[in-house]
């Protein structure tokens, strides 16, 4: 998507966008991974965090721009606020990615059988705003996007919205994937269940993986914000994995107990709130000044 996005909004210089995922989980060992970039006029901001088998976030602050991203076992949540002041002279972006893969995904049964097939549930929830200007004619405009992915041994799915206003002034929400028919206007809720097949033998660890990107470009005089905070998980209520009668999992990396999904503690990301471009300043200042 980020291959677009100069195309969607007409810029043709000073846009730098940090949008291409390049979230690799590691294979063999749980990684968590969490980064957020801040791209503005004359200054850039970054965080990156990449470790096994701990809860990682990551915040990056630029004047009015504040990515975030937090990553644990089975959750993960990736948010970007961005503004540009009308006299600017660039268009400025914040982008927050963040991953985890676990291979602890242990399988029992009762029944005696050797193999299984079911599915893996998962939600995600958010917030995307995006908004438009119209310069004597000249419409310009904030965009949001997202992508998210997910697999395990068995199947994999995919999804992905762009959320911007065309060259009159026209609302667009195009998305693609487990995302497909994704509706709302310049400011909506998402809340998005799915499931992937799986299938494995029994007493063999699974690896599980989700990865989730967000990005905010704002040209002039607009602001949006992608607040996915609210996080991409394995199904917070009812069964992580749909089983066959008899069969149950368990995950230390990923909490899952009993085929449950225990909300682990995570770092704060910071950021997260949706925020006029003063306070977003004033956040980013706040949160630079406690880290000294």
């Amino acid at each position: 998507m980020a291959r677009n996005l100069k195309s969607i909004l007409g810029v043709t210089a000073g846009l730098l966008i940090v949008g291409t995922t390049n979230v690799t989980p590691c294979q063999g060992v749980p990684l968590f991974f969490a980064r957020a970039d801040v791209v503005l006029e004359g200054s850039f901001a970054d965080q990156e965090s990449n470790q096994d088998s701990a809860p990682v976030s990551a915040f990056a602050a630029a004047g009015p721009g504040v990515g975030s991203a937090i990553a644990t076992g089975g959750t993960i949540g990736t948010s970007s606020s961005v503004s540009t002041p009308l006299n600017a002279q660039a268009t400025n972006s914040a982008f927050a990615a963040a991953s985890f893969s676990i291979n602890d995904v242990i399988f029992t049964n009762t029944t005696g059988e050797t193999t299984f097939t079911g599915s893996a549930n998962f939600l995600l929830e958010g917030f995307y705003s995006v908004k438009m200007l119209d310069l004597g004619g000249l419409v310009v405009t904030s965009l949001s996007t997202l992508q998210l992915s997910a697999s395990a041994d068995g199947g994999a799915v995919n999804g992905a919205y762009i959320a911007e206003f065309d060259s009159v002034g026209n609302f667009q929400l195009s998305s693609s994937g487990v995302l497909a028919g994704l509706s709302g206007g310049p400011s909506a809720d998402v809340e998005v269940p799915f499931s992937i097949p799986i299938s494995g033998p029994v007493d063999t660890p699974m690896t599980v993986e989700a990865v989730m990107d967000v990005n905010t470009v704002a040209s002039l005089g607009t602001s949006g914000s992608s607040d996915f905070g609210g996080t991409l998980s394995f199904a917070p209520s009812g069964p992580v994995f749909d089983l066959p009668p008899g069969w149950t999992a368990n995950s230390v990396s990923g909490n899952i107990v009993d085929n449950r999904f225990v909300s682990a503690a995570v770092p704060e990301p910071g950021g997260l709130i949706l925020l006029t471009s003063g306070a977003l300043l004033l956040l980013g200042l706040a949160r630079r000044a406690r880290r000294r």
